[in-house]
């Protein structure tokens, strides 16, 4: 089981063609069995009401 904030890789599909990429992500619900939910990880950004800015994250320790 993943923990929640472990930091995984996941492929994003791109919303526009085809493919993707492996990208990194935060897992934030493990529902305790195969599945889990995960907020992909960018330093890119968006425009989106459900996107959130991390601030001092280097300052938020390990």
């Amino acid at each position: 089981m993943l923990p929640i904030d472990e930091v995984v890789l996941i492929r994003v599909l791109f919303r526009h063609g085809v493919g993707g990429k492996v990208r990194p992500a935060v897992v934030v619900l493990n529902t305790s069995d195969d599945d889990f939910v995960a907020a992909p990880v960018t330093s890119q950004a968006r425009v989106s009401g459900f996107d959130l800015a991390l601030e001092d994250w280097q300052g938020a320790g390990s």
